[in-house]
């Protein structure tokens, strides 16, 4: 009796394209599972530095670097959780469930450097 083993060495499908919606589609994720969304202009300034960060992850060679791809991850989640952290705080924010610019430029204030996206 004869029998047959094939292995398959698993390897990282990332393209700039799949990362990139991967990023935005985090970032929306994020934000609804804390109770906000995006406002018009905070959605198109995400989607701005998101597109910037993977231009970089590209650009610095790490576009199939799991773990590269997992810190970018991982340090916009805690990015969005510190937006919706300052949009909680914010007298102005707290009747609406939306994020706002300045609730990005807070966080990021307190996160500096964020690596991909500063």
């Amino acid at each position: 009796m004869f029998f047959l083993t094939i292995s398959f060495v698993g390897e990282l499908l990332v393209d700039k394209e799949r990362l990139t919606e991967r990023l935005h589609c985090i970032a929306r994720e994020r934000a609804i599972s804390a109770g906000f969304l995006f406002g018009e202009d905070t959605a198109r300034s995400l989607h701005e530095v998101i597109d910037e960060a993977v231009a970089r992850i590209e650009k610095e060679g790490k576009l199939e670097d799991a773990v590269a791809n997992m810190e970018a991850k991982s340090n916009l989640m805690r990015l969005i959780d510190a937006m919706a952290q300052e949009a909680r705080k914010t007298p102005e924010d707290s009747d609406t469930n939306e994020l706002h610019p300045h609730n990005y430029n807070a966080a990021m204030e307190k996160l500096r450097p964020l690596w991909p996206f500063c």
